[in-house]
């Protein structure tokens, strides 16, 4: 990807899944922004979306441009 992408992540010391990550980001209103395009991230206009859970991480990247996948 080659263009401006914003990441948002969460973290579980004890082991995250993807239902915890996503209920922290919507309970959290800076993240819950970025995901649903509100306030400063209002005009966003995501096209392109990646997550990775791992371990005790979990992000979601975001991006600006379609990902082409090359």
């Amino acid at each position: 990807y080659r263009d401006i992408g914003v990441e948002i992540a969460y973290r579980m010391p004890e082991g995250v899944s993807a239902e915890a990550a996503m209920d922290g980001w919507l309970d959290s209103p800076a993240h819950e922004a970025v995901m649903l395009e509100r306030g400063p991230w209002s005009a966003a206009g995501w096209k392109a979306m990646g997550v990775a859970v791992y371990g005790d991480y979990a992000v979601a990247w975001f991006g600006k441009q379609q990902d082409t996948g090359r």
